[in-house]
């Protein structure tokens, strides 16, 4: 297994090592984008974006029946933040996350494992997205937030999911889509060029978001059913103001973290990405 790591999780981890509070109460546990549901006036104040990172939680398990005891795998944990969300909202759960970071791993079970309660259990492990390391029809739920862009291949990921799902679980993923038009292509990549910034580096090559067709494709291909989309991209935008805030505050170091969002600010107020919610059901 090649350890991939993304620049800004190594960033947030040295500012918390550092001894820097906003960062830590910001992104220490959850870091994926937030959802507002009053996007024109959002509360960018810390509080305000640890609730509305915990809205977003909140739209992926609108999916998950968690009156039920349940098995849910949440693939590129982070920090455990999701995990630990599920933890204080369900009884009887078995959380598993799983993350090809070690520095990430070793965060959730330092922070977030001791915390497990409502006789639930909570598992973090070091693992490859593409080659998951679980028996067949083993989970009820397959998440991934705001992840698998940084996987080595998105069909390898699916065709994973759908091994490790029980018959009628769920793979449910939030990702960022080209908008599916060559206008968008070519402005994504104009931006990228001007930004010197690409969305993913693998073995040297820049690989950018699929079309959301193309996703569906895929999934309907490997046997996945009961296709559902749905659009939260303008809900999710004032996630960039508050990351250029506090990146300001740190005094540059964040700097990985900021780059990235500018490009991504940019290309999504234009309608060449839309972040979505996505459903799949096991045949």
């Amino acid at each position: 297994m090649t350890v991939r790591t993304v620049p800004y999780s190594d960033e947030i981890l040295d500012e918390i090592r550092r001894g820097n509070s906003n960062v830590a109460s910001a992104l220490g546990a959850n870091i994926h984008l937030g959802y507002w549901n009053d996007e024109k006036n959002p509360d960018l104040s810390f509080e305000g974006f640890q609730q509305a990172s915990e809205r977003l939680n909140t739209e992926v398990f609108r999916h998950i029946d968690l009156s039920q005891p349940c098995r849910i795998l949440d693939v590129g944990c982070g920090y455990g933040g999701t995990i630990s969300d599920l933890n204080r909202r369900g009884n009887n759960l078995q959380l598993v996350g799983l993350n090809v970071d070690p520095n990430q791993i070793a965060r959730a079970c330092t922070e977030v494992k001791p915390l497990a309660r409502n006789s639930n259990t909570m598992e973090f492990l070091v693992g490859d997205a593409c080659e998951l390391q679980f028996s067949p029809n083993s989970f009820d739920y397959v998440l991934a937030i705001e992840c698998i862009g940084c996987f080595p291949s998105r069909k390898r990921f699916f065709k994973q999911a759908y091994r490790v799902l029980k018959p009628e679980g769920k793979l449910i993923f939030t990702d960022l889509f080209f908008a599916g038009d060559l206008n968008s292509a070519a402005g994504l990549l104009a931006l990228s060029y001007k930004h010197w910034f690409a969305f993913r580096q693998n073995r040297g090559r820049t690989t950018l978001p699929f079309t959301e067709a193309r996703a569906l494709r895929l999934l309907k291909g490997l046997g996945f059913s009961g296709l559902s989309t749905r659009d939260i991209n303008r809900k999710t935008l004032p996630t960039y103001e508050f990351v250029r805030r506090l990146s300001h505050d740190s005094n540059g170091g964040l700097e990985a973290l900021d780059r990235g969002c500018r490009l991504l600010e940019l290309a999504r107020e234009r309608n060449y990405v839309i972040a979505k919610i996505i459903e799949a059901r096991k045949i």
